[in-house]
């Protein structure tokens, strides 16, 4: 382990970030890692309990004069998003996150890190264990395939907890406590290439370099959208040249994170066109994007092509931040994300996902999207529809999380919602309480190989949520 983690006052939870982070478990992988985090609650002798998605909860025994309190629950996700830069050589189902210190940080090298929520697993778990001598019941749930929709929360059987009370740990900014959250709505749209009648030589033009992140938390960052740019860029070469086409058209690789990178092949105009068209669009996104590039090469096209109506749309639908809370006027209200292209040979699927705190506004945008694809014969599938997490200032366990937050660091942290889904939302709706508390350690560029973990965030957060567990919710 590196030397400065080893020697942290965290170090137990840091411990079991390494041990975790070299069990690969991309989300819909988890097996993996699930077998690791029983097995530890076996050592533990913790009573374990496993439903038919392949959520967990690990039940830990209070101590001293709390130990008949009523249980806490700590909870957060046991899968990570698989990203990696191009250049790098990573298989997410095999290999081990290589993780690096950068000053006060700890990223990976060239993927993403997952500290999201590698790190609010590993707090849990270290909380659990710890010695501690006077400390509440814990029940640790984990849930599976976060990262794609939130499917182990939907999924949850929350008649495994007795507790009341949720601590989520999927937050990321130290010093901010999480008492709501956006809801979602994401989909799928499908439509047919057109078929060809020969094959020829063209341009593969790829965009990359971008920043990318978390399509939430960071969509009103200026984080300029890989897909978007590449339509654009597409969308003038057939306007410029009619006779061009597009035979490939692929980016992205998850719904809930701003793609990085996005290629397309055409043909029918000479590559110096193709380069003049692309530089211009990639300079233009330029200081916010300070390594974007493109990059333009021979490539064989295909026997179909994507229609132009497609192009257009991809070039113009609805993305980024579409609208501000009124009320608070820092904090997004609504917005979309255009996530992934996948070229399937015959056909092309185009992944959206809508954020909002209002459901009207993400089935607006759902709505506008369906009506515009119909002028390429799109078929649309919805996926999740999960709703936001409404704020209650007055519950008892921000209270005490306010008590402990200011006892120890001497300062108030923040008290807002976030732009993002969280599952204690869901689990809580189950569960029927509005008794829930979300923070976490700092992080930054998540579901990016930018990713990193402030080090010292780490340690207050270890910090609070000892002092936390040691007091009766």
């Amino acid at each position: 382990m590196i030397d400065v983690l080893s020697n942290s006052p965290a170090h137990a939870v840091w411990e079991h970030f390494v041990r975790i982070s070299q069990v690969p478990r991309p989300s819909g992988h988890e097996e993996r890692i699930r077998h690791h985090l029983l097995a530890i609650a076996e050592h533990n002798s913790w009573a374990a309990q496993q439903d038919e998605t392949g959520n967990i909860v690990l039940r830990v025994p209070g101590r001293g004069t709390l130990a008949e309190a009523l249980p806490l629950v700590l909870q957060g996700h046991m899968d990570m998003v698989c990203e990696k830069n191009a250049d790098t050589t990573h298989d997410f189902m095999n290999d081990p996150i290589t993780m690096l210190q950068d000053g006060d940080w700890i990223a990976a090298d060239g993927t993403t890190l997952g500290s999201d929520n590698g790190v609010g697993v590993a707090l849990a778990l270290a909380v659990a264990e710890s010695a501690i001598p006077d400390r509440v019941p814990l029940e640790l749930l984990i849930t599976v395939d976060e990262e794609r929709g939130l499917t182990g929360a939907f999924q949850c059987d929350a008649s495994m907890l007795t507790g009341r009370t949720i601590i989520n740990l999927d937050s990321e900014e130290d010093g901010v406590f999480i008492i709501g959250c956006a809801g979602g709505t994401d989909w799928t749209i499908s439509a047919d290439k057109i078929a060809r009648e020969s094959s020829e030589t063209g341009w593969r033009c790829t965009v990359s370099g971008l920043r990318g992140g978390h399509s939430g938390v960071d969509i009103d960052k200026k984080r300029v959208n890989a897909i978007r740019l590449a339509a654009r860029v597409a969308d003038q070469l057939l306007t410029e040249h009619p006779e061009a086409g597009v035979s490939e058209f692929s980016g992205g690789n998850a719904m809930n994170a701003i793609p990085r990178e996005c290629s397309f092949v055409i043909h029918g105009c000479e590559d110096k066109i193709v380069r003049r068209v692309a530089t211009a669009a990639v300079a233009g996104v330029m200081p916010e994007e300070a390594g974007a590039a493109c990059d333009v090469v021979e490539a064989e096209c295909a026997s179909c092509a994507v229609d132009r109506a497609l192009i257009k749309f991809l070039a113009t639908t609805p993305n980024g931040v579409l609208a501000m809370d009124p009320n608070y006027l820092e904090h997004v209200q609504s917005s979309s994300n255009l996530g992934v292209v996948t070229d399937n040979g015959a056909t092309l699927s185009v992944q959206f996902m809508a954020r909002s705190t209002l459901d009207a506004e993400r089935h607006a945008v759902r709505d506008q999207v369906r009506s515009a694809a119909g002028a390429f014969d799109g078929q649309i599938t919805f996926g999740c529809d999960f709703p936001g997490w409404s704020p209650n200032p007055e519950s008892k366990i921000l209270q005490l999380g306010i008590g402990a937050y200011r006892d120890l660091f001497s300062v108030e942290p923040a008290v807002q919602s976030i732009h993002a889904g969280l599952e204690c939302g869901i689990i809580g709706g189950k569960l029927g309480i509005d008794e829930m508390l979300s923070f976490g350690p700092t992080i930054e560029g998540a579901h990016s190989p930018a990713e990193r973990i402030n080090i010292k965030s780490v340690e207050q957060i270890y910090h609070l949520l000892s002092a936390v567990v040691a007091r009766d919710c």
